[in-house]
């Protein structure tokens, strides 16, 4: 039987893949196993420049304290910079979906802090473990087959800055195998522990269950499912790019307008799958858009209907001979 890598090993064979940013990498420490495990990955087999990158978001006190003075000294331990952000996020994310907010706040520091360190690329420690609990959290949604994509190896958060993941193919029982045999300490978030979350019993509850009663590889299938949907999206996003290309028109200063009559013509599956294309370009509020929410739009289209609201503020008026959707100025400033 072949010997599995190692996690270093796995993570210098993604590295190899991509082809990191000669100006160096940032790299977001949380204290925990994964990005530890990530953190010293790369200390060992990138011979680039590494920042560390800790948020402090200041909701847990002196956890919050102790898990940034941990990642302080394993910075200094590598000999590695380390970049500190303090945020209040009770304050910040006022009126918002807490963990929404703390995640929105957490890339945009991220982003600034690579422009301002002169580098284009960031890195983050999700791991297979997170790719299985994020297509079973998407599938629970009633998502389609773009929500099964899970979470993207790689991605842009702005024009030049990418955004990657080098162990989202390794598993949560070996990350902590590997810091175990080279005696590396980490951190344990509480908050992770706390079943008010969907996502925690996601992962304390109903995958151990699955697993333990169903398929004992079962984050292992997930994760795979993620990776065929993730395929079947990309051919799927050519042929969406003829199609958008040749319904759209000029903008109306921030509205999409498009041809009715290239518009209707369309079959369902590809009017929900332009739309569902449409909002992820315009950065248009997602949290609350499923399956039911782009089949709705393109049924809508379809219609004799003269307008309709969707979550988050996008509102889709038919016009004459067109269909424009817009984001109203109010909701602009609250897109996640």
């Amino acid at each position: 039987m072949a010997r599995q890598a190692s996690v270093p090993q796995r993570v210098l064979g993604f590295l190899t893949a991509t082809r990191p940013c000669p100006e160096g990498i940032v790299i977001a420490v949380s204290g925990g196993a994964d990005s530890v495990a990530l953190l010293r990955s790369l200390a060992d087999v990138f011979s680039g420049r590494l920042i560390v990158a800790h948020f402090h978001h200041g909701l847990r006190g002196q956890e919050s304290d102790d898990d940034a003075a941990f990642v302080a000294d394993l910075a200094n331990r590598l000999k590695l910079p380390l970049r500190l952000q303090r945020s209040d996020l009770t304050l910040m994310a006022a009126g918002q979906n807490l963990e929404a907010a703390a995640r929105r706040f957490r890339y945009d520091w991220l982003t600034g802090l690579a422009r301002c360190e002169g580098t284009s690329m960031i890195t983050t420690a999700h791991t297979a473990d997170d790719q299985a609990e994020t297509v079973l959290f998407h599938l629970l949604r009633g998502t389609g087959l773009v929500g099964l994509r899970g979470i993207a190896r790689r991605r842009r958060l702005d024009g030049q800055t990418q955004l990657i993941r080098p162990l989202l193919d390794v598993g949560r029982s070996r990350i902590e195998a590997y810091l175990q045999s080279i005696n590396q300490p980490w951190r344990d978030d509480s908050s992770n522990k706390n079943c008010r979350f969907t996502r925690n019993r996601i992962r304390h509850d109903l995958l151990p269950l699955l697993g333990r009663d169903y398929n004992p590889h079962v984050s292992e299938s997930l994760a795979r499912l993620g990776r065929e949907a993730a395929a079947w999206r990309r051919a799927q996003l050519a042929g969406i790019g003829r199609r958008l290309g040749a319904a759209e028109l000029p903008r109306a200063g921030h509205a999409v307008v498009m041809r009715r009559e290239k518009i209707e013509a369309l079959a369902l599956h590809t009017l929900r799958a332009l739309w569902a294309a449409i909002w992820q370009r315009e950065g248009w509020p997602l949290r609350d858009m499923g399956y039911r929410d782009f089949d709705r739009i393109a049924r809508w289209c379809r219609s004799d209907s003269a307008a309709l609201q969707m979550p988050g503020g996008v509102r889709l008026v038919r016009r004459e001979q067109t269909i424009v959707a817009e984001l109203a100025p109010s909701h602009a400033d609250r897109v996640d």
